[in-house]
């Protein structure tokens, strides 16, 4: 099979350059189930382990410094330790952080979601992702009485096992394909009545493909002609507007689910969404839904958010966007002189560099990023200074400029190049 030459190369070099890493995970092996605590981040051969990082540049524990194009899968929009944010977070510390009370810092960061997002009304915040995805599960189940959850193909909701997308059926969660409005319907009424389908309007882990905007609005008719609610997974794609996706869609949901940037780098996760439906989790209300949690609402990750927020303004996130339009181009250009069969698709800010041709499905996204090339461009990338995802996920952060996409394209090229010299074709 091709690539298995060059794969070998990029290997033995990868391993060669980060002995330091090797022996850490070794070390923490001990200790911990592979040496890791979070599946995304593990890789074969072993993973980096990293010691230190500012603005768009990370520092491995073996000294050698990369351009950071994952930037914590999307969620540092605005690199490493910024300083507006470490501020904010320094000024908190001075009146300490956690208390068995409401806190107005909550309230400061709630505001701002509110009035960015032009779905929410409300909003009620966790730790994590996964958390406000089995928040908002529990919400709609409560709201409509129903049980049955739906969601899209390839798609990624944290790790609430009833919103895992798996290939094979399951009770409790039915699946639809996107951008097929005939299959997806014949999916969902075959699903019987549902609480609620959840969808991520870019599909992040599913190789960063756009759901259409057709889709989005055959998806809102269907659900408010069968009673089930709408859930949009705005955790990776908030950073794609001032609004997030929906508002260049125009899509309403009833319920969006919010993490990553809206932390400022904490640990975070929100719902938020129509007054009514939330409203089921008032607890001066009787018969309300408890939803507590210890660090809910955490001071330092709410400040730290506020002040995240505060520097996306508008010009910031269409700055941004244009950064990822340019990244996009250089790839596909670089894509196009290679003899690899290579592409890449994007929405704004978020990319997916796929080893395949032509690719446009998350099927086809998923299926690329098992292969041989992929995993050779995941390491030639790592050994030229540039941390990517190992399935190809990309983004770029405010910390970064023109130059710093030239150079992640520079190497995409020249790993590319390599690739094809290596394997005999060039």
């Amino acid at each position: 099979m091709k690539w298995q030459v060059a794969l070998a190369a990029a290997e033995a070099e990868y391993a060669e350059r980060h002995a330091g890493s090797r022996e850490a995970m070794r070390t923490m092996a001990a200790w911990m189930p592979g040496g890791d605590t979070r599946s995304t981040t593990w890789f074969r051969p072993f993973p980096l382990v990293m010691d230190y990082a500012d603005g768009f540049e990370m520092t491995d524990v073996d000294g050698n410094v990369l351009l950071d194009f994952l930037g914590n899968y999307t969620a540092l929009v605005h690199g490493h330790r910024p300083p507006f944010i470490f501020a904010a977070i320094a000024a908190a510390l001075e009146r300490d952080f956690l208390f068995g009370a409401p806190m107005v810092e909550q309230g400061e960061l709630a505001r701002r979601i509110v009035e960015r997002l032009p779905s929410a009304g409300r909003v009620r915040f966790t730790n994590s992702g996964t958390e406000a995805g089995m928040v908002a599960a529990r919400i709609a189940r409560r709201f409509t009485g129903r049980e049955r959850l739906a969601l899209a193909e390839h798609s990624y909701h944290g790790s609430y096992e009833p919103l895992v997308w798996e290939a094979t059926d399951r009770t409790g969660t039915a699946t639809f394909p996107v951008n097929d409005i005939a299959a997806a319907e014949w999916a969902l009424n075959a699903s019987g009545p549902l609480a609620a389908v959840f969808l991520e309007p870019v599909l992040g882990s599913g190789g960063v493909i756009t759901v259409e905007d057709d889709f989005l609005a055959f998806l809102r008719d269907y659900t408010r002609r069968t009673g089930a609610l709408l859930v949009l997974d705005e955790v990776m794609t908030f950073r794609l507007g001032y609004g997030g996706r929906q508002e260049a869609t125009g899509v309403t949901p009833d319920l969006t689910t919010l993490g990553k940037i809206v932390g400022g780098g904490m640990p975070v996760g929100a719902v938020a969404g129509r007054e009514d439906v939330l409203a089921v989790t008032d607890p001066s209300r009787p018969g309300s839904m408890e939803h507590s949690g210890t660090f809910n609402g955490h001071r330092l990750t709410m400040v730290a958010g506020a002040a995240g927020l505060d520097a996306l303004d508008r010009s910031a996130v269409e700055r941004l966007n244009r950064l990822g339009d340019r990244l996009r181009d250089g790839l596909a250009a670089a894509a196009t002189a290679s003899a690899a069969p290579v592409s890449v698709t994007s929405c704004g800010s978020l990319l997916n560099l796929h080893a395949a041709a032509d690719v446009t499905t998350p099927a086809q996204a998923n299926a690329a990023a098992q292969s041989d090339l992929a995993r050779y461009l995941h390491l030639a990338l790592i050994n030229r200074g540039v941390f990517v995802a190992h399935r190809g996920e990309m983004c770029v952060s405010t910390a970064m400029n023109e130059e710093t996409v030239d150079r992640a394209v520079e190497a995409v090229a020249d790993a590319l190049g390599e690739a094809a010299r290596l394997e005999g074709l060039a």
